[in-house]
């Protein structure tokens, strides 16, 4: 049951996997690209750019400061621009970006928790 529930976690990662665009992107025509390229950001980007929303409280001190790009899009090099259509990653499987994120994020989280766990006493019997 533990695993999967960080299975959910992972998917949750991996929102904005698929052409930059999660569904409340899509609804506000919205997309991640990348800062350099402007090209739609990778899915490992994407993973990156939101395991900071861990850090939701900075996050928020941040984009008072910068309301252009918060952590997780300064890490990632990416950042949240609008939609254009001609701007589709082109030659790419959504199926296949979205497995990318979703095994990179799964990975990510699965280390972080026995990283965690390997720190942690444990309790005497």
């Amino acid at each position: 049951m533990f695993y999967f529930s960080l299975l959910g976690f992972a998917i949750y990662f991996c929102k904005d996997s698929i052409n930059g665009r999660s569904i409340a992107k899509r609804i506000l025509k919205m997309q991640v690209v990348d800062n350099r390229t402007g090209r739609p950001a990778s899915p490992l980007q994407c993973v990156v750019r939101n395991l900071f929303c861990i850090l939701w409280p900075v996050e928020v001190l941040v984009t008072f400061g910068s309301p252009d790009r918060r952590i997780g899009d300064m890490v990632a090099g990416t950042r949240v621009d609008e939609f254009d259509p001609a701007n589709v990653a082109q030659g790419k499987s959504s199926l296949k970006m979205l497995i990318t994120g979703l095994l990179f994020a799964y990975g990510v989280i699965l280390l972080i928790t026995m990283v965690m766990a390997l720190l942690t006493p444990s309790l005497p019997a």
